[in-house]
């Protein structure tokens, strides 16, 4: 999925070919499971029990406002000791949950979706990697939808964006390290999203030794993390591909 080729793949990742061998079906040694029909029964229910020093919990471990949190929806699932994020299609409707513990997973049957706030949406989107990036971001009073990969997403944010009447994206790529073939997923997979929603798009990554948002803005602060953005985004050339 991460390493680029020549052949890119319509859902994200790239094509890989093994020269002269012929491809040969293998079937799924078990059935997919069905889709999680009641994603936003079981989030209401999680939810229901929050309190405000659960949010405070786990924004302080995050580097994060615990507003931001909230506005994601996350819960506490106490069953499962681990933190919840809905993950919503480009209707805005909760097709999967990421479980957020000791590993990320997700609830069986859910299916990847955006991390889309519940906020007024602003004209500009910035489009991080994961939920910690997204809540980084709207830490840094900036409006945000989360992607789940960098190789995922596009087609619900082709929707998402035009129903909440986004006009300009910033696609924010993570500063992975290069691999061994010299390709850094992180902006390889910046650069295709931006290809693939065709609209006025900027690509912005943390530079230097910061990996992502997150660790902007633990290492220097809210204030200069967003006057950081804001300086580098002011330069860059809006292009619509």
């Amino acid at each position: 999925m991460r390493v680029e080729s020549s052949h890119a793949a319509k859902d994200g990742g790239w094509y890989h070919d093994f020269g002269n061998s012929k491809p040969r079906y293998i079937p799924p040694s078990r059935p997919a499971p069905p889709p999680l029909k009641n994603a936003s029964e079981l989030m209401h229910g999680w939810q229901l029990m929050m309190k405000l020093e659960d949010y405070e919990r786990l924004a302080k471990s995050l580097g994060v406002c615990p507003s931001s949190i909230m506005a994601l929806d996350a819960a506490w699932a106490k069953e499962h000791a681990a933190w919840m994020f809905p993950m919503r299609d480009g209707e805005g409707e909760v097709i999967g949950i990421q479980v957020r513990g000791e590993t990320k997973k997700s609830i069986t049957g859910s299916r990847l979706g955006l991390f889309i706030p519940n906020l007024d949406p602003q004209p500009v989107a910035f489009l991080p990697e994961g939920a910690s990036d997204t809540a980084a971001l709207l830490t840094l009073g900036l409006y945000a939808i989360g992607r789940p990969s960098c190789n995922t997403g596009a087609d619900h944010l082709k929707v998402a964006l035009r129903r909440l009447g986004v006009r300009k994206v910033v696609v924010v790529a993570d500063n992975d390290e290069p691999k061994e073939n010299g390709q850094r997923p992180g902006i390889a997979g910046a650069l295709k999203l931006q290809q693939d929603l065709k609209m006025n798009s900027v690509v912005w990554m943390p530079s230097g030794r910061i990996k992502d948002v997150r660790q902007l803005v633990h290492r220097i602060g809210v204030q200069s993390a967003r006057q950081m953005i804001d300086d580098d985004v002011s330069k860059k050339i809006w292009t619509t591909p």
